[in-house]
């Protein structure tokens, strides 16, 4: 089986901010050995994560947006690759709302690479926390 290598930002951060979207956040990224987002798990109103996937899934002619920064608690900016929208997929769910910081939605984005494993090509993906580079 091909071996691939992910990235995780710096463990323990509670939440990074997206620099180009300051009403988003993110809990988690992953991303490749090349920087490409493989899985990003979002925060923030509807419209605000609306925008954001309208965004990354234009092309760079119409103002769509192929990378992104992570601003960590430190300021510390990390450079997401989007590498292609037509790889993603999407999932989300709304926050109770009952809850301390109003309507939020979750989302998640990911590369449907790792829904399944690509049995032709023999890859598979397997997420580990604390995995060594």
């Amino acid at each position: 089986m091909a071996s691939r290598h992910a990235v995780l930002p710096a463990s323990g951060a509670t939440m990074y901010q997206l620099e180009e979207f300051p009403d988003v956040f993110a809990d988690a990224c992953l991303r490749d050995a090349e920087g490409r987002m493989l899985l990003l798990s979002l925060y923030g109103r509807d419209t605000a994560l609306n925008q954001f996937v309208a965004a990354i899934s234009l092309p760079a002619s119409q103002l769509g947006v192929g990378a992104f920064h992570l601003v960590d608690v430190d300021g510390r900016r990390h450079l997401c690759d989007v590498g292609g929208a037509d790889r993603l997929a999407k999932h989300s769910g709304r926050m109770p709302r009952q809850n301390l910081f109003g309507p939020l939605s979750h989302l998640w984005i990911y590369d449907k690479a790792l829904q399944a494993p690509d049995l032709v090509n023999r890859i598979g993906w397997v997420l580990l926390r604390g995995a060594g580079s």
